[in-house]
Order: C-alpha cells, then structure tokens, then sequence
C-alpha cells in the first residue's frame, strides 16, 4: 500500500487512512489520533492542533470545543494536555458562566449552587454567607442577619432577642423582661416593677415612686403628702404626726 492507505489481512485493495486516524504502518488498522491532534486523511501521522485560551481539542478534528461553563480553560494547550481540561472544574462555591471566564468564588451574601452560575442568588432576609457557598446559612439564634449581601451577623443585645432566622433582633416590649436573647421569653414585669422597654429584667419601682399595675412602661412620682417604699404599687398618705418630705419613707415627728 502507498504512504498514508493500509489494508488489513485477507483484504485485497488498499483503503485511504480516514480522517481522525493515522496510518503510520499499511498492515495495521488506522490508529485514532490523541487530543490535541488531528488527522485529515490519508496520512501516517497525525499533526498538533493549538488550541486558544477557552477551548480544547477532544482529537481527531482540525477545530476546538469551546470549553463548558462550569469549567475553565485557562490557557493555550497543545498535544495531549487538552484532554485534561475537566482538571480545572470549578471549586465547589465557584462559578464559571463559560470557559473563557475564570472560575469566580461565590461573594458573600450569595449562594451558588451550581458551577455554571446558572442558579447564583442573594440570599433572603434572615439568611447569611460567609462566601464560597453553594446555600445560604440561616441566621442563628441570639443572631440577626441585616444585611443579604453581608457576611456579618449581629448579636442581639440584652433586651432583645431573635429565634433564628431574622433580619433584626426583636426588642422586648415596655412592661415585660426579655432574660433570654436566643427565644421570645417575653414575661410580664410583676407588681411593684416596670420596664420602659429593651430590657432583660423589669425594674423594680425606686422609692418615692409608685407602679399600680402589671405590664407597667413607667412609675408614678408620689405627690406631695404621701410616700411609696421601693417595690410599692401605690403611694400612702403620709401617717399623722409625721412629715414626709422626699416622698419616700416618713420623717421625724412634726415639729411644735
């Protein structure tokens, strides 16, 4: 057979090498060419393909494939280290929306859950991401996520609290105590205590002053001639013969 055809044995004509293939020797079947290389026909041998940043070569063909998304070829290969090109898949947390762009990490505030960047999205109220996340985290308990395109989460302050997944801390209302940052344990202040709100533990009523009922948001200033130990619910009319003059505890006998 001439350079470039083989025939098999029992075969009596020579046939021309096929395009893709190479025929280095006549008796032997036509060997398939590598990635990288590529073959026309009728030939021994199979000749290199250079193959621009963003694709690669599969063999056998004079043309590259464009390099998917969700993977990257970064620079020109020839022979066959173009095979190779699954070797740069994105990290998990990364994207890349074709092969020519570069695998990119997830931002924080987002999640990307395929490598194709087909499904990257913010992540909702409530949710976080530190970055190079495939989902978003939800906001722990005691924890508040302000912002969607923020890693940070902000510990709720005594007073207030968050069960999970909230956007900002809740601040206990007036009259209740909030012990609990991390559960909505909201408890009505007892008699003789008050909270104006944002508070851990209701305050009790100071001398002087008066707090009548449960749920209170404010303490009343004893008016003049009466008084109200700490903790009183009412203010008493100062006791005959005695003077009470800073509206807490009666004085001295009164003077002659």
């Amino acid at each position: 057979c001439s350079t470039g055809f083989y025939s098999l044995e029992g075969e009596d004509t020579c046939k021309p090498c096929p395009a893709g293939s190479m025929c280095p020797f006549p008796s032997i079947a036509p060997i398939p060419c590598q990635p990288g290389t590529f073959a026309t026909g009728s030939t021994t041998t199979c000749t290199e393909l250079v193959c621009t940043p963003g694709t690669y070569s599969t063999g056998g063909v004079t043309t590259c494939t464009g390099c998917p998304a969700g993977y990257y070829c970064p620079s020109t290969t020839t022979g066959a280290d173009q095979q190779v090109y699954t070797e740069t898949d994105c990290a998990t947390g990364a994207y890349s929306y074709s092969g020519f762009d570069a695998c990119t990490p997830c931002p924080a505030g987002w999640q990307c859950p395929s490598k194709d960047g087909s499904q990257n999205s913010q992540c909702a109220e409530g949710f976080y991401s530190s970055g190079d996340a495939t989902a978003c985290t939800p906001c722990p308990a005691g924890e508040a996520c302000p912002s969607t395109s923020s890693a940070l989460t902000e510990t709720c302050s005594p007073g207030t609290y968050s069960s999970g997944q909230q956007s900002a801390c809740t601040e206990c209302p007036a009259g209740y105590e909030c012990p609990s940052t991390t559960s909505a344990t909201e408890t009505p202040c007892s008699d003789g205590f008050y909270s104006e709100g944002k508070r851990a533990a209701c305050v009790e009523c100071p001398a002087g002053y008066a707090c009548p009922s449960k749920f209170d948001s404010y303490k009343l200033l004893c008016s003049s001639g009466t008084f109200a130990e700490a903790g009183a619910t009412s203010c008493t009319v100062c006791p005959a013969g005695k003077e009470c003059p800073n509206n807490n505890v009666p004085g001295s006998a009164c003077s002659d």
